[in-house]
């Protein structure tokens, strides 16, 4: 009806065209002509417009046949019994060859695009098939989805999946299956039956403990692909066997706790190792293995104090000393001409630390002072030089060398007093730095009394510094520490107090509320001195010392030497080290409960990995260094199998086949490379067609222009 009102209607506007066209013509008014027809057409255009009326075409079009062809390249893949990596590689470039080959043979100019996928899809380039089957997660769905869109002159014809059908990650693929218009050929990598292996998961033990303690060791281990076999779980620190256990595994991917206790019987870092004797068909037995070390430090710490003759420094040192219930102290005092406590014994004995009070002094001849020296320097013992009012400066001065000190060019004042000032910690050397921090000084509150200085010295090699001083003329190095590198290569502690007082500063100083303050500090220079805390100041561990990508990482210890103060916590920190420089930090919390620190964090990819724990005040001085590797992905290998019934359910859906891996050469016949036409009804919309509405408006422009250039109103 619409179509015969619009016939109409241009008939009628076409008749009164011609008819005025007729009557101004006769006129002889023949301008008034073309800006009539133009609006007369344009007036047509619009009425057309507003009538949206439409036309159809119908078009045939010819499209090329497309066929996708994707390849597993996750870590699964290549771990199948049946198909190794390099048979799996060569298969892949078969199934390409073969449906290139059929490709360029059908003469329909049909296209064969190669693709990988795992974590990701990626299309092969150059058709290079060198995969390194390393990928840590499969994801299917992601393909499926991504496979759909094609270019317009182009058909999907199928698709040819060649995976295990094992996906870590995304969503159930069947669940495309339907909404899927074409065929999924897939092609089952690998046999039915799951792979068979025993790892250990996690061991758990502290990183350090002290010499006599009883441990406890609990190791994860989880099983797969076999269930009711036992196996034999052992325990061994160097060549000793600790214990062994035996469990019954469950298969499945099950994880088992297997419990062990033993006493750390020898001081140091010693190594421990854990192993899971193997079953029949396990593909991986190196992971089968694991190890870790375990600091053990010692219970009691053997002290010899040496004095000289008996002074008031003495008895400050034992009051410090039976502080720590650790500290084993042999006396030995000269009275006149002899020894209280025989002196027979010390040269017998091994100590960690060696503390000369009020010595050397004139009833000791210089002979026993060298010998003395040389048991200093021969063993391994730490050394405190405490000054007192016996010393002499001649004689000390043959101590100067092993405790890291020289002659100072000083003015000394006999007798005269100076205030005592303890350097802030940002000043002294970095391994020193938290005995500089928790000094009597970092309560500005507390007053200490000046005292008297002795002897005239300073750091005379590397590695010592000034740890507080007098205020005199100049400063006066009062408290030296440092460690000193012996021609063996080993480094000893050393410490040295310069004047006669130090009595004083606890004894006179009780009013003030500072003596407290002095005995910690004395306490805790011992502490440093014979090592209470262990070669090092931090311990941490990892939960393991292998790792699978995306797996958690577990890291946790105990840092010993710093007090917890009023203000809280220092801050400690994890900083990961990449082989490509990369670098990337994890802060690490303390658990109260447990008094360890502690982080997580997930495994990245693969590689040799080194880390620091430091803390944030002392970035450049590492608490403990080391470095841990990081394995193909775990994830991949709980499930090493054919997953045929997902690939068989989702070529059901969608119309396709499923071969065996042995098959593969009959994909070539399921996949038609032919052309398809394609017929499509082509609808233009006049209300929408912009060449019209163009015509349009031009039009009534150029009618207006002529109006306006022949003066018509």
């Amino acid at each position: 009806m619409l179509i015969w009102s619009l016939i109409v209607l241009g008939a009628v506007l076409v008749s009164l065209g011609l008819y005025a066209y007729k009557v101004r013509f006769a006129k002889g008014e023949s301008k008034n002509t073309i800006p009539f027809l133009l609006r007369s057409i344009a007036f047509l255009i619009f009425v057309i417009v507003l009538a949206e009326l439409d036309i159809s075409r119908t078009v045939t079009l010819a499209k090329k046949p497309l066929v996708r062809v994707f390849f597993d390249n996750s870590v699964s893949a290549s771990y199948h019994r049946a198909v190794s990596a390099e048979s799996l590689l060569g298969g892949y470039q078969e199934i390409a060859s073969s449906l290139k080959d059929a490709a360029d043979r059908s003469g329909s100019d049909a296209l064969v695009e190669l693709y990988t996928f795992g974590s990701e899809v990626r299309q092969i380039e150059h058709d290079d098939l060198s995969l390194a089957l390393s990928e840590s997660t499969t994801r299917m769905d992601d393909l499926l989805e991504k496979s759909g869109s094609t270019p317009s002159d182009t058909f999907l014809e199928s698709i040819v999946l060649v995976t295990d059908g094992q996906y870590t990650a995304g969503d159930d693929p069947r669940h495309l299956g339907a909404d899927i218009a074409f065929p999924v050929h897939t092609i089952g990598i690998g046999e039915l039956k799951p792979m068979v292996d025993v790892r250990i998961e996690k061991v758990n033990v502290p990183a350090v403990g002290i010499q006599g303690d009883m441990v406890k060791a609990e190791i994860d281990v989880v099983s797969i692909g076999t269930e009711g076999e036992r196996i034999h779980v052992t325990l061994s620190r160097e060549k000793e066997l600790l214990g062994t256990k035996v469990l019954a595994l469950e298969g499945d991917g099950s994880l088992q706790t297997v419990r062990f206790q033993f006493e750390l019987t020898r001081p140091g870092t010693l190594p421990y190792s854990i192993h899971a004797t193997s079953v029949k068909d396990e593909v991986n037995i190196a992971n089968n293995r694991s190890s870790f070390n375990i600091t053990t430090l010692k219970d009691r710490f053997i002290v010899a104090l040496i004095s000289g003759a008996p002074s008031a420094n003495t008895g400050f040192l034992k009051r410090v000393m039976e502080r720590e219930p650790k500290l084993l102290v042999s006396h030995y005092i000269r009275l006149q001409n002899r020894w209280q406590s025989s002196i027979a014994s010390f040269w017998r004995t091994n100590y960690d630390l060696i503390i000369l009070d009020n010595l050397p002094t004139s009833s000791i001849s210089e002979k026993w002072i060298l010998d003395l020296k040389k048991k200093v320097e021969r063993e391994k013992a730490s050394l405190l030089f405490v000054a007192g009012p016996n010393v002499l400066n001649e004689r000390a001065g043959m101590f100067f060398d092993v405790l890291g000190l020289q002659v100072a060019a000083t003015n000394l004042r006999v007798g005269e007093r100076y205030a005592l000032q303890f350097r802030p910690a940002a000043s002294v050397l970095a391994n020193l730095r938290f005995l500089a921090e928790q000094s009597p000084a970092a309560n500005e509150d507390l007053m200490l009394p000046p005292v008297t200085p002795l002897l005239s010295v300073e750091p005379g090699v590397p590695g010592v510094d000034v740890l507080a001083f007098l205020q005199g003329p100049s400063q006066i190095p009062l408290v030296l520490a440092g460690e000193i590198r012996r021609p063996t290569g080993t480094l000893q502690r050393r410490a040295t107090f310069t004047s006669p007082d130090l009595w004083e500063l606890y004894f006179r100083s009780i009013n003030t509320g500072a003596s407290e303050s002095v005995v910690d500090f004395w306490q805790r220079i011992l502490g440093w001195l014979v090592r209470i805390t262990g070669e090092q100041t931090a311990y941490f561990s990892f939960n393991k010392n292998k790792f699978h990508q995306g797996e958690q990482i577990v890291v946790e210890g105990s840092h010993l030497t710093r007090v917890r103060t009023k203000e809280g916590l220092p801050s400690l920190q994890l900083r990961l080290l990449t082989t490509e420089g990369e670098s990337r930090s994890y802060p690490l919390s303390y658990d109260r409960a447990s008094a360890l620190w502690k982080t997580t964090f997930f495994a990245g990819r693969g590689g040799k990995y080194s880390y620091e724990i430091i803390e944030l005040s002392l970035p450049d001085l590492p608490l403990q260094a080391g470095n841990f590797i990081v394995e193909e992905s775990q994830i991949e290998l709980n499930r090493v199998f054919l997953n045929r019934p997902l690939l068989q359910d989702l070529s059901d859906r969608t119309g396709g086949t499923f071969l065996q891996w042995d098959s593969r050469d009959r994909v070539v016949d399921l996949v038609a490379f032919e052309k398809e036409f394609f017929l499509f009804k082509q609808t233009i919309q006049l209300s929408h067609w912009w060449p019209l509405l163009l015509a349009g408006f031009v039009l009534l422009a150029g009618e207006w222009v002529i109006r306006r250039m022949t003066g018509l109103q």
